[in-house]
């Protein structure tokens, strides 16, 4: 007997000789287009994956991206349409009726550089006046080539504030910290900081990126009971970051 999905509620179990009435058809097909569109539209990044290059043949090279909420790939290269004589042509990457269920893409060029709504701008490419392309730009300014793989990592690291425990309670410290060199995120948690007795940690949030964040460490008069330091003593804190690496 067929049942639903937990999260959903999409038919499952069917066997041969069940009756699927539209209805379920109908909820499978908007659920789809409503979780898996939403994610993908709101949280990953249209662009190039991978190739995709102009060439001065008039094409584009094998590649794959994701455009307008589509997985789009081709295997070989393909020809550009649109390309005007005597003129520097913009190319993008457009999605047609056939981007969603098969994955497949057009390759147009204009004369602005204003992308239609969706696409993923490529480069532009000058043609002569024999409509032969002598010159591409794969690295034009604003080109969306940055579609990457996503990696969820975890990062950290320790520090030290001198003298932190003569503050007065209520003064701040800075703790600054870029760790570029350990892993840059593409998007991040904000920075855990380990509990320390008398001090409490405020996130800078207009400074933090995914290669570094700010705190503010501020000195409070409760150091805990069992406290064994010494007014001046140095501030040790740890800190980790989750987040998905570029």
């Amino acid at each position: 007997m067929a049942g639903t999905t937990e999260n959903y509620g999409l038919a499952v179990g069917v066997v041969t000789d069940d009756i699927i009435e539209p209805d379920h058809h109908n909820r499978l097909a908007a659920t789809l287009d409503r979780v898996l569109g939403g994610v993908i539209r709101n949280l990953l990044v249209n662009g190039v994956h991978e190739g995709w290059l102009l060439t001065t043949d008039g094409e584009v090279t094998a590649g794959a991206g994701l455009v307008a909420g589509c997985w789009c790939e081709t295997d070989e290269d393909s020809e550009v349409s649109g390309l005007t004589d005597s003129a520097t042509s913009y190319v993008f990457a457009r999605t047609n009726g056939g981007s969603a269920p098969d994955g497949v893409v057009d390759f147009v060029a204009q004369l602005t550089a204003e992308a239609p709504e969706g696409a993923v701008y490529l480069g532009t490419a000058e043609v002569d006046a024999d409509g032969v392309v002598t010159a591409v730009d794969n690295e034009a300014a604003g080109v969306d080539r940055d579609c990457i793989s996503l990696e969820v990592a975890v990062i950290s690291g320790n520090g030290t504030l001198e003298g932190f425990y003569g503050l007065s309670e209520g003064e701040l410290a800075l703790i600054e910290v870029d760790h570029t060199a350990q892993g840059e995120f593409v998007w991040a948690e904000p920075p855990r900081i380990e509990d320390a007795p008398g001090v409490a940690f405020l996130l800078d949030v207009g400074y933090t990126n995914g290669s570094r964040f700010r705190v503010w460490a501020m000195r409070t008069d409760d150091v805990g009971g069992g406290w064994t330091g010494q007014a001046g003593a140095d501030l040790e804190y740890a800190w980790t970051r989750r987040g998905g690496r570029r």
